[in-house]
């Protein structure tokens, strides 16, 4: 029950950080466009470290969580897809770096409290 708040950030983050880009995009899927890259998913990098500071418990769960809402809608849109497979290779593959940022701030909260004592 405790993790509800914090996976809860983290869903809002995958879908704003979608939202956001969404009227710089000209006919391209988010992950083509070049914002994506370069705004979007540092932020959530950004973001999951920050829930991993501030929520220690579970911090993998927000990397995974914030990348795999941006594809709920793609994937339900077009279910006989035959790549769909691939797709959910795709996300896990993208979802490693804001998994071990959040990772990165559960650590970095063990360190601060280990000093505080």
């Amino acid at each position: 029950m405790k993790l509800v708040l914090p996976i809860s950030i983290a869903l809002t983050l995958g879908i704003l950080a979608l939202a956001l880009i969404e009227p710089y995009g000209v006919d391209q899927e988010h992950w083509d466009n070049p914002i994506y890259w370069q705004v979007a998913y540092p932020a959530i990098c950004f973001g999951c470290a920050i829930l991993g500071y501030l929520f220690s418990r579970g911090a993998w769960y927000y990397g995974l969580a914030a990348i795999f809402i941006q594809a709920v809608l793609p994937i339900l849109s077009n279910l006989d897809a035959e790549l769909i497979g691939v797709s959910l290779v795709i996300l896990v593959a993208l979802s490693v770096a804001p998994t071990l940022a959040g990772l990165f701030g559960s650590w970095a909260k063990s360190r601060v409290d280990s000093r505080v004592v």
